[in-house]
């Protein structure tokens, strides 16, 4: 018929799958007769146009793939729904391939698998695939049959075409390939679909890359075959060696600050105030500063060192039953100690309730009390630690006669929000204390002192700041 010789005709004839030759200016050029049974025209079909054989709904996107494959003399796969001469719709599978001289053969195959009476199911499925910006494919015999867009993209090849035939096999590391294939031996063996498995390929310009792999089985072509769902997970691998590297350098960190660099201060600490006899007036304020910015770079390793503990824990914190009389009386002890001219009290009784916390509840107090004395604007400095007990928590007090925080500040002074540790006026010590107080599933906040200190303050307008620390009770 037409141009064609009757080799040609013969051939197509003799093929066991529908095949349609098409030609956009004058319809079907030639059909076979396994393509004129699936259609039911026994004739008439020559003159055909591609609206006449598809389902309403699809006929652009069916006319689109047509095109394309016309165009570029490719290889097009598309979901055909095919317009039955009593009006039903059969979804087939198509392949169209242009010839190069304006005209395409499309090959079809029936999908038994899928129901007669409707296309719904199969045109939504099929796009949907298509459209999935997810790896997803079949292979059969470790081949690529179909695949989408985003295959393509996963294994490094300008589009979808270039994979098929290809083994999959190829593309899986050596020393997974074993475990590969008998995954995909079990799936088609047991029918059953099979869950995501972690695993590696290289995709063709050698780049590793992690996925999830997914298979199911199914027919394609009444042949057994795979359906494989790939979830790219390089970037979340190479963010979790990131962050493994980092975590090494901080516990790295973390000893040369607890132990080479704390060491050293102390015994830089302990020369100078064995120096201290042997210096005379004038150069005595020279050494007290020493001394002042020696404690600190001490006790700033301290802090730096419990925030990179907080900050090196993994999985859930281990929580428990710590009385807090204990950690209140003996860090007001060790504060009065080390400052020498300020006045650190227990204001009142201390309630024997146990919080839910760790031993970092240590720093939490402690961080409170010593920020309370270093940024007092006063020569002897009061703080006063309380405790109060309420229904299912216990608030702690402590109260300074400083200069007071201002309402600006009461927020961002302990690094709440989106800006963290940058924003203004934030010191480690605060930042840990709040950070820890979230770990407990407590909280803190700042407020402006409005009692007199009963045991050490005259009568008169007091001043200062009081940090509340609320836990709730184990």
């Amino acid at each position: 018929m037409g141009n064609h010789t009757p080799d040609a005709h013969e051939v197509i004839q003799h093929v066991d799958v529908g095949v349609v030759v098409y030609d956009d200016e004058t319809g079907v050029i030639e059909a076979n007769d396994a393509f004129r049974d699936l259609t039911g025209y026994d004739g008439g079909i020559v003159g055909a146009e591609l609206a006449r054989l598809t389902a309403s709904d699809r006929t652009d996107s069916v006319r689109k793939s047509v095109e394309v494959a016309t165009t570029t003399a490719d290889r097009v796969q598309f979901a055909w729904p095919l317009q039955h001469a009593d009006g039903d719709v059969h979804p087939v599978d198509a392949t169209a391939v242009g010839t190069g001289d304006g005209r395409v053969v499309v090959t079809v195959h029936t999908r038994s698998q899928y129901r007669s009476d409707s296309i719904d199911d199969f045109s939504f499925s099929h796009n949907l695939i298509t459209a999935a910006p997810v790896p997803i494919w079949v292979q059969r015999d470790d081949e690529f049959q179909y695949c989408n867009w985003a295959t393509a993209d996963f294994f490094g090849v300008d589009e979808p075409t270039d994979l098929i035939g290809c083994s999959s096999m190829d593309f899986v590391v050596e020393e997974e390939k074993e475990r590969a294939q008998n995954r995909t031996e079990e799936v088609l063996t047991e029918r059953t679909p099979a869950s995501a498995l972690e695993g590696r390929i290289r995709d063709v310009d050698g780049q590793l890359k992690h996925a999830l792999f997914a298979a199911a089985p199914l027919k394609h072509h009444q042949d057994d075959a795979l359906l494989v769902v790939a979830n790219d997970i390089t970037e979340r691998k190479e963010y979790e060696a990131t962050l493994e590297q980092q975590s090494e350098q901080l516990q790295l960190l973390n000893r040369i600050v607890r132990h080479d660099i704390r060491n050293d201060m102390q015994l830089v600490l302990a020369n100078a105030e064995f120096a201290e006899e042997h210096v005379d007036d004038e150069g005595a304020q020279y050494l007290d500063r020493l001394l002042s910015k020696g404690e600190h770079v001490v006790e700033l390793t301290r802090v730096v060192g419990d925030l990179m503990t907080l900050m090196l824990s993994e999985g859930e914190p281990d929580l428990h039953a710590e009385r807090l009389p204990p950690y209140l009386r003996e860090i007001v002890e060790d504060v009065e100690d080390s400052y020498e001219h300020a006045t650190v009290i227990v204001e009142g009784d201390l309630p024997n309730v146990t919080v839910r916390a760790n031993e970092m509840l240590d720093s939490v107090v402690r961080n409170l009390v010593e920020n309370a004395v270093q940024h007092n604007d006063t020569d002897d400095p009061t703080v006063a630690v309380s405790a109060e007990e309420r229904v299912d928590t216990a608030a702690v007090r402590v109260a300074d006669d400083g200069p007071g925080v201002p309402d600006d500040a009461k927020e961002s002074i302990f690094g709440k929000g989106e800006k963290g540790l940058d924003s203004e006026g934030v010191g480690l010590g605060l930042y840990l204390v709040n950070q820890l107080v979230d770990l407990f599933g407590g909280s803190v906040h700042v407020e402006d002192r409005t009692d007199s200190f009963e045991a050490v303050e005259e009568d008169g307008d007091p001043r200062g700041a009081v940090f509340v620390v609320e836990l709730p009770k184990f």
